[in-house]
């Protein structure tokens, strides 16, 4: 089966490897493999190819329509990236300097992540690493979750995870971490709360989401504009952490004060300039600024005209 985009499209390894998803591994020979729900995917993008094969196995997903529904809801397929970056192109020189329209770096796509999950992910993220933050949340779901087949487990229900103990979430290396998800996941579940985290992709006012987000155990205004972004369907969020604090000073030519109202003059400035998918934007400068990323621009782009 095949998804018919090509890299500049839908590019998995700077998507997936971008700092918003954290349990799909790639194999050696290229393959990535993750969860989407509790269905297994195993998608490859061969270099410059126009298509994405994939296989899915192991869920409730069992027809390949039902396959293509869950990769176009994740990936977001249904928006024209095109589109965006030639109008944030015309917004901003810099923009359009660091993202040509026909680059690799033009593949790169927000992944709407179930909320929970999220939340737990960035929770975990806090002080952390991609690498580590990968290997906790496998932890978790090895732990919590429901096996599928060879080392693929469901993230777990809250009901699953309301039985970890913090005692347990430390073993598994969750550190400071293990209390703030066993308090908030009391939150959610005993309290009856998760109905309204859920709820929260109908609301259109994002000051409702945050101040619920910010009721929750270690969740603090950058965690909670990342679930509201990756979960929650606001795609004019940006969320700020130090990197993107230095992106936007650049980006605005000023310096922006580090104080209790740093994160609403980025926000407010990012909107102003990128318009209602501030976020997508957002996580563009993001990936394009990262060091790993940027070396692997640099080589796809030199075995091409070695080709040539």
């Amino acid at each position: 089966m095949r998804l018919d985009y090509g890299l500049n499209e839908l590019n998995l390894s700077l998507t997936l490897r971008a700092g918003q998803v954290f349990c799909w591994e790639q194999t050696p020979e290229g393959r990535w493999e993750g969860i989407i729900g509790d269905t297994v995917f195993s998608l490859f993008q061969a270099e410059d190819s126009d298509h994405i094969d994939f296989t899915f196995s192991g869920g409730s997903c069992t027809t390949e329509s039902e396959a293509f529904s869950l990769l176009r809801e994740f990936f977001q397929l249904d928006t024209d990236l095109q589109q965006l970056l030639t109008f944030w192109g015309e917004k901003d020189s810099m923009f359009a300097r660091l993202i040509p329209v026909r680059s690799r770096f033009s593949g790169l796509r927000i992944c709407r992540q179930e909320p929970l999950e999220c939340l737990i992910s960035f929770i975990v993220s806090a002080n952390n690493n991609i690498k580590r933050i990968s290997q906790n949340l496998k932890s978790i779901r090895k732990t919590y979750g429901k096996h599928i087949q060879g080392d693929q487990y469901t993230f777990p229900s809250i009901s699953e995870l309301s039985h970890a103990t913090s005692e347990e979430l430390r073993r598994l290396g969750l550190g400071y971490r293990a209390e703030y998800i066993v308090t908030t996941v009391s939150q959610l579940y005993t309290e009856g709360a998760l109905d309204t985290l859920y709820s929260l992709r109908k609301e259109s006012d994002v000051t409702i989401a945050r101040n619920f987000l910010t009721s929750l155990q270690g969740v603090g205004r950058k965690v909670a504009d990342c679930v509201c972004l990756y979960a929650l369907d606001f795609a004019s969020v940006a969320p700020v952490d130090t990197h993107m604090y230095q992106i936007a000073c650049r980006l605005f030519r000023k310096t922006i004060k580090k104080d209790n109202s740093m994160h609403a003059v980025i926000q407010e400035a990012m909107i102003e300039r990128f318009g209602e998918k501030a976020g997508w934007a957002h996580c563009f400068l993001f990936a394009a600024d990262l060091k790993d990323l940027q070396d692997d621009e640099a080589k796809a782009i030199k075995r091409v005209r070695v080709r040539e």
